[in-house]
């Protein structure tokens, strides 16, 4: 389906359930593989500066993304 299709609400509404049913399935999943308690004392004692290394990659990362995004949504643009 193409991205300038207009769906009817009804389609919406079914996909908006649909992607958060997935959610909380994966969410409850997660809790179930993993020993949340362990999982979050391992991660606050990390250092501070891993984490800001660590949010400042993932930062940049959508920021490359969106100006790509841009970057082809312009040429596209341009080609209609």
């Amino acid at each position: 389906m193409e991205n300038n299709v207009i769906m009817p609400k009804n389609q919406i509404i079914w996909r908006i359930c649909l992607g958060s049913l997935l959610l909380v399935a994966t969410i409850i999943v997660g809790i179930d593989l993993f020993d949340v308690s362990q999982l979050l004392s391992d991660f606050l004692e990390i250092s501070h500066v891993t984490l800001i290394t660590a949010f400042l990659f993932g930062s940049a990362s959508w920021i490359f993304r969106g100006i790509r995004a841009g970057m082809l949504f312009k040429k596209s643009k341009d080609q209609i």
